[in-house]
């Protein structure tokens, strides 16, 4: 397993490096994704998802893993992903497509109906879509808004609901942990680099303790995340991906301290990763039906508004 997963790494790696634009459904068809998901899901989406947020790269990896559990076909349908603190639309929807979702023939809306979820159909006529720019128009996502389809929906139970955005956290707790890996290496390559008094400024020991909590941290939130696979607890899902989301908000603010000056030019990478950890916090961040939906995230809805 481990040269599964040293195969696997290097192979998300090149997929991601130096690529302009998303992963799309054809190139994770080339990388085998539907037989390496369904034999080795942990270890195939928790690689895949930590190089993209490494590599600030996208893809539909967060919305296929919800649609997986639902059964829904990518190449006919892309799922509407709420974003403004909840993981269930209303009417009208305000939904976005991660990467090339946009490109679908149709989008499904979750929508709570009793103690049921209802995916509607939105009606092509009228829709409204922009790319999503503010704070990070790199991640290729697109706002959709509009109403729900004249079709019915279909119905999905709680349970299943529940169990499928629980995957999509788990898969989204992954990046967030890429992106915090991220920017504890650029801050580690930076203090082993750059002298002060003479010395690397890694040999400091306030800019050491930092960098390890942040180390910790990241650690932490991939046991977290390795135990809600295990589980398969969707409550223990939602807690890795709070983990996650913590890690990369110790690695914004410890990472950015360190690197001083540098770290907040425009030339320097830090910013964009910085700006991906906002992005990605605004996603599945609330949901009545699990642990999560207790709890008062420091990815507060308001934040959406930074990215309308």
């Amino acid at each position: 397993m481990t040269f599964v997963q040293d195969e696997l790494r290097r192979t998300a790696d090149d997929l991601f490096s130096g690529r302009s634009g998303p992963l799309t459904l054809t190139d994770l068809v080339d990388l085998g994704w539907d037989e390496l998901v369904a034999q080795e899901p942990a270890l195939a989406v928790g690689t895949l998802a930590e190089a993209q947020g490494r590599h600030r790269g996208s893809s539909r990896l967060v919305e296929l893993e919800i649609g997986r559990r639902l059964g829904i076909d990518p190449i006919d349908a892309a799922l509407g992903l709420p974003w403004r603190g909840t993981t269930l639309a209303a009417t009208p929807a305000d939904v976005v497509l991660l990467a090339d979702a946009a490109d679908a023939p149709s989008v499904l809306v979750p929508v709570k109906t009793g103690d049921e979820v209802t995916l509607y159909p939105l009606e092509p006529s009228g829709l409204a879509a922009v790319p999503v720019t503010g704070v990070d128009a790199g991640a290729g996502w697109t706002r959709m808004t509009g109403m729900f389809g004249s079709v019915a929906g279909t119905v999905v139970t709680r349970d299943l609901w529940v169990g499928a955005v629980a995957a999509g956290r788990l898969a989204l707790s992954h990046e967030l942990i890429g992106v915090g890996q991220a920017m504890l290496d650029l801050a580690v390559r930076h203090v082993t680099d750059r002298t002060q008094f003479g010395v690397a400024l890694g040999t400091f020991q306030s800019v050491q303790h930092r960098l390890a909590d942040v180390h910790v941290d990241l650690e932490a939130a991939r046991a977290i995340a390795r135990t809600a696979w295990i589980d398969g607890d969707p409550n223990a899902a939602a807690a890795a991906h709070l983990a996650a989301g913590r890690a990369v908000e110790s690695a914004t603010g410890h990472c950015h301290q360190v690197m001083g000056a540098i770290g907040c030019t425009w030339e320097h990478d830090m910013h964009r990763f910085i700006r991906r950890g906002l992005l990605l916090g605004v996603l599945l961040t609330a949901d009545e039906w699990t642990w999560a939906g207790l709890v008062e995230s420091s990815r507060s809805p308001a934040r959406a508004e930074l990215f309308g």
